[in-house]
């Protein structure tokens, strides 16, 4: 997997997720939003229109669209979308365009089509807003308190220039590919990341179990843990939230058995339709590490 793969999953998978003005990409609560408010007090009103709590609508987050889900300014997802691939990037909009480590830009018309690529409007000397082009016609941007992060077709919106980091190409260690290897989350330690672990929370989530509000995302992290302890428990084994190799045989006889046929393979029609819910992209890529595609 690539750094341009990840940095497309990355932003995918936040579509829905809040817009509070210098967000960073921590869950959406009242208390974030109070914290932004108090930094920046011109964006107050905005932020607590879009707040039922801080709006008087209601008294907790329960129904919330955005309740579970992360808060972003446009800068900062394409800051944490780089980052989950190992890159970087400067805050601001404008700071990124004038100051990203790009391998090559230009002109919105001469976009690579099948690049992903991140994408700036400039007005005069500012550069309002930003998105990622996913290479595929569309667009994943914080669009604005109002919006939220949407998913949009690339003419849709005016944007004015692209730009490709250096090192989007290449291969990242953010991806591990591993047979039979133990996944658990180890405090100080970045998360486990990679096929294996999609193709886990992919089958948790077939069974019922929540990975989050991301759903399959290949990172294991706490949310990943708590399915893996819930499904521990049910099965009657150790719950320790730690994935062995004898773990994924008990889940592969559990989902063979529920297919009917012992050593079966997981019926992977089935299980895209059960996660209709999911981003349109991850259902493909578990449908495509099944072998289906």
């Amino acid at each position: 997997m690539s750094a341009s793969d990840i940095i497309r999953d990355y932003v995918q998978a936040q579509v829905g997720a809040a817009y509070v003005y210098g967000a960073t990409g921590k869950p959406c609560t009242p208390a974030l939003r109070r914290a932004q408010m108090a930094q920046y007090s011109d964006f107050a009103p905005q932020i607590t229109r879009y707040c039922p709590v801080l709006s008087g609508t209601q008294s907790t987050c329960a129904g919330c669209k955005y309740n579970g889900r992360l808060a972003f300014d446009c800068a900062q997802l394409n800051r944490r979308a780089a980052e989950a691939a190992g890159l970087s990037l400067p805050s601001g909009a404008k700071s990124q365009f004038n100051r990203g480590d790009w391998e090559s830009g230009g002109p919105i018309e001469e976009l690579p089509l099948d690049q992903v690529a991140y994408l700036y409007r400039r007005s005069g000397n500012d550069v309002p807003h930003t998105g990622v082009y996913t290479a595929d016609g569309y667009v994943v941007d914080a669009r604005g308190h109002s919006s939220g992060v949407v998913r949009s077709l690339l003419h849709s919106y005016k944007w004015t220039d692209y730009k490709i980091l250096r090192g989007q190409g290449s291969t990242t260690n953010k991806e591990v590919v591993a047979v039979d290897r133990t996944l658990q989350v180890i405090k100080g330690v970045p998360l486990m990341r990679g096929k294996d672990v999609l193709e886990l929370q992919a089958a948790l989530v077939h069974r019922g179990y929540s990975v989050g509000s991301k759903g399959p995302d290949g990172i294991y992290g706490w949310d990943t843990e708590a399915a893996v302890r819930a499904w521990q428990r049910d099965e009657g084994l150790p719950v320790t939230g730690i994935w062995t190799p004898e773990d994924q045989n008990a889940l592969d006889n559990a989902l063979a058995v529920e297919n009917g046929v012992n050593d079966a393979p997981v019926d992977n029609a089935a299980l895209l339709t059960e996660l209709e819910g999911l981003n349109k992209r991850q259902a493909i890529i578990i449908a495509a590490l099944k072998g289906v595609m």
